[in-house]
């Protein structure tokens, strides 16, 4: 398979269906407030949705909120609103992440002084641990998408330079020092970083073990920094080590056979997505782990049926984890298992339509009020809400490389790693 290729997963009518769904989703997020019941819908996000759906959705309406979204959102950054959000990469750093992907010339001050920023920032010792989503994983992969070339798959074909590498690969030098000060080492050759934190906060123990804050979330910013010029050796010291760790953890829980969790944040697709990206990205072969993503994918459709259909914890992000992974290697029972999760995910429109407060394109998702009672609100969100679900839907009947999943950090580099004999 070539893997500069994207194969649509849909065909027949689960294409229509993701389509009219797609569409329904477009309709009602370029209508939405930007203030909801149960959040805000930020521009960054609402960006990030049209920038991909106006490339199947050549409409009108979609283009003229995709122009709505983008003007909100350098605007944002033009007065400093931006700079003011929560620590991370899905917090203050996503609006800069995201006009940096598609559209770095229109805010090219703004990015340059985030970046200056966030170097500063890094030069004490981190307040938000080491994790993808609020920690030091996260502001990497912001990093490194700075510093990365644009070829012909971006989504922005400006041709814009990338930025000049010193306060950036200063700030990545920062990162893996503080990483690896952080560290902690078992005498097995096996590197982890602490749980505490996590703990602290009432998570379950496997959390450790997953994407968003926990250890896989580390080792992805690392095997992508192993893949370009401003890695050292300590980072790929850092990076195999605790590649080794945590391929180890998911390979003995899988081999139980007992149903695992299977969604992004804290299970295991996101996990074994993840790693596997990761290895690619820093010039391995990933086909050692095609054993874990195998029995992934059969654990996995054990797991009784989600009713969230975000990528976070939902249907969605599962399918889409599973569809990276058939797109890097070729493996139609990968590939089977990514319908399954979407036909799952599209089982889930209008769903909740008796107890819903509202939707969004049929969409819902879940929330437990104080009282303990759940309550199924339409949520116009990247992670959790349908702007996420609607670009899994797209990525699954699309052409189109969705590059918006670096933020998941289950992309693969745009050259052949994987062998197709998976």
């Amino acid at each position: 398979m070539d893997a500069y290729a994207w194969h649509p997963i849909l065909e027949g009518d689960r294409a229509a269906r993701a389509l009219d769904a797609l569409r329904a989703i477009a309709r009602d997020l370029a209508r939405v407030p930007r203030e909801t019941n149960v959040g805000v819908l930020r521009p960054c996000e609402e960006v990030l949705f049209w920038a991909y759906a106006t490339e199947v959705l050549s409409d009108n309406e979609s283009h003229a909120a995709y122009d709505r979204a983008l003007t909100a959102l350098v605007n944002d950054a033009a007065h400093g609103e931006a700079r003011r959000q929560a620590d991370g990469l899905h917090g203050w750093l996503m609006p800069a992440w995201v006009l940096n992907h598609v559209a770095p010339a229109d805010a090219a001050n703004y990015l340059q002084t985030m970046d200056e920023l966030l170097e500063q920032t890094l030069r004490a010792a981190p307040s938000h641990g080491y994790d993808l989503i609020s920690g030091l994983a996260g502001q990497g992969i912001y990093l490194l998408d700075r510093l990365k070339p644009r070829d012909a798959t971006e989504t922005d074909v400006s041709g814009a330079a990338p930025p000049s590498a010193s306060a950036s690969a200063i700030a990545l030098a920062h990162i893996v020092s503080h990483l690896e000060r952080l560290a902690q080492h078992d005498g097995l050759n096996h590197t982890t970083w602490p749980r505490h934190a996590l703990e602290s906060k009432g998570e379950h123990r496997e959390t450790a073990v997953c994407v968003s804050h926990g250890v896989v979330g580390a080792v992805g910013f690392l095997g992508r920094l192993c893949g370009t010029k401003y890695a050292s050796p300590t980072a790929r010291e850092l990076f195999d080590s605790a590649l080794a760790w945590t391929t180890a953890q998911w390979r003995t829980r899988l081999a139980a056979e007992s149903p695992i969790e299977p969604v992004w944040c804290r299970g295991a697709a996101g996990s074994v997505a993840a790693l596997a990206a990761a290895v690619a990205h820093a010039g391995g072969k990933a086909e050692a782990l095609h054993d874990v993503a195998a029995r992934c994918a059969r654990n996995s459709l054990q797991r009784s049926p989600l009713n969230d259909v975000g990528l976070c914890h939902g249907t969605a992000g599962i399918a889409h984890m599973f569809n990276r992974l058939y797109q890097a290697s070729g493996d139609l029972v990968l590939r089977d298992t990514a319908v399954a999760w979407m036909t799952r995910t599209l089982s889930q429109r209008h769903a909740h339509a008796d107890v819903s407060e509202s939707d969004i394109g049929g969409f819902a998702t879940s929330f437990i009020c104080a009282e303990g009672k759940e309550t199924w609100k339409g949520y116009p969100n990247f992670l959790s809400g349908t702007v996420g679900t609607g670009l899994a839907l797209l990525a699954a009947i699309s052409s189109d490389v969705p590059n918006w999943d670096r933020l998941l950090i289950c992309d693969f580099p745009a050259a052949p790693i994987i062998d197709s004999s998976w």
